[in-house]
């Protein structure tokens, strides 16, 4: 059983379209790049389920820092994996089509948030942010796979039943 998903931080755009960058399970940190630089924030964070969260100010951030180096280090190090995230995720918004960026968003929250049972409690609206998309054009892709068996679809709750297909449909090589 993996740790639920705590909360999603997302782009919203002059117009008022929102992109989700990142899920972020219980346990994990985000706010870093305000809470070092000290400027606007670069995404909100929304809670998707109930969830508790534990400020840390930058004075307090660059206190600890100094006691403990390697507190700096993996914050630098979480920087680092996110920017890598980012500029994987650009780069799907840029080259994939639809299909293949929401199987890899399924494959993903599967791997790291489904429960006990490998459903992946998510609300439709929410994996098509998470995928860059509207909510119709996801629901059109959910029903079609749905029709074909690779996924079966409750109320908020989304379960993989044919894997091995979605990675292909994900990851298969010369097609986008």
């Amino acid at each position: 059983h993996h740790d639920r998903m705590a909360s999603m931080s997302a782009l919203v755009s002059a117009n008022g379209r929102k992109i989700s960058l990142n899920l972020i399970n219980a346990g994990n940190c985000f706010g870093e790049v305000n809470m070092i630089d000290n400027r606007e924030r670069t995404a909100s964070a929304v809670a998707i389920e109930p969830t508790s969260l534990q400020p840390i100010g930058r004075s307090t951030f660059f206190a600890a820092a100094r006691l403990c180096p390697d507190l700096a280090i993996t914050i630098a190090e979480i920087l680092c994996e996110r920017v890598r995230w980012v500029s994987d995720s650009v780069e799907d918004y840029a080259l994939l089509s639809l299909d293949r960026r929401l199987a890899r968003r399924l494959l993903l929250l599967h791997d790291q948030f489904s429960g006990p049972d490998g459903a992946i409690e998510i609300a439709q609206s929410d994996l098509a942010d998470f995928a860059g998309a509207t909510r119709e054009s996801t629901n059109k892709i959910l029903m079609h796979w749905k029709s074909l068996g690779l996924i079966s679809l409750k109320r908020r709750a989304i379960h993989l039943t044919d894997r091995a297909r979605l990675d292909q449909i994900a990851y298969e090589i010369g097609s986008s």
